[in-house]
């Protein structure tokens, strides 16, 4: 009987150590196929290797430990990046903070409602759209995304520069329709 609850912990352990080795070839594999199909679309790999003949040893190794720095920094953002990764909210219901980026507006209309909805009484939902300026293909401006969010049943309360393409409005539940309030 007390060999079980002893299995558990070393079979979680083994299923933990297989799915870190599986990301870290699926990170590998993208990595390789980054390499060997993407950048060769737009780069000479001839001038890169002949850029590197003329470093140092001394820029080679600062090189080379900027990579494993930056490596080891967004190892966490590169993992929550695999596809079928998600963060669930908490029990009691509902998330604080939802952000989504879109360039049409059939996909934010589609999508709009049921992030709504996934909201806790006081979260926020977060559009990001593109920027008239960003020269990005959208049927989306601030009269758009406002609309779609006033007819989803919330009220947009700030907005702001995501970065030199994306805008974004924020939309929360009324004060009013929050339970509690009157």
């Amino acid at each position: 009987m007390t060999a079980a609850p002893t299995a558990e912990p070393a079979a979680r352990a083994r299923r933990t150590r297989i799915v870190r080795v599986a990301q870290v070839l699926f990170s590998v594999a993208i990595v390789v196929a980054i390499f060997a199909y993407a950048i060769p679309k737009f780069a000479s790999y001839g001038a890169v290797w002949a850029v590197l003949r003329t470093l140092t040893w001394a820029q080679l190794g600062l090189l080379a430990a900027a990579t494993v720095f930056n490596l080891l920094t967004y190892w966490a953002q590169l993992m929550a990046a695999l596809p079928g990764l998600r963060a669930d909210g908490p029990d009691e219901g509902g998330l604080d903070v939802i952000v989504l980026f879109s360039t049409a507006r059939e996909h934010l209309a589609a999508r709009f409602g049921p992030l709504a909805a996934a909201l806790t009484p006081a979260g926020g939902l977060w559009v990001a759209y593109p920027k008239k300026a960003a020269k990005v293909p959208t049927d989306l401006d601030f009269g758009v995304v406002q609309e779609i969010g006033l007819g989803g049943g919330l009220v947009d309360n700030k907005s702001c520069a995501v970065s030199h393409i994306w805008s974004g409005v924020r939309f929360v539940v009324r004060l009013a329709d929050r339970p509690g309030r009157s």
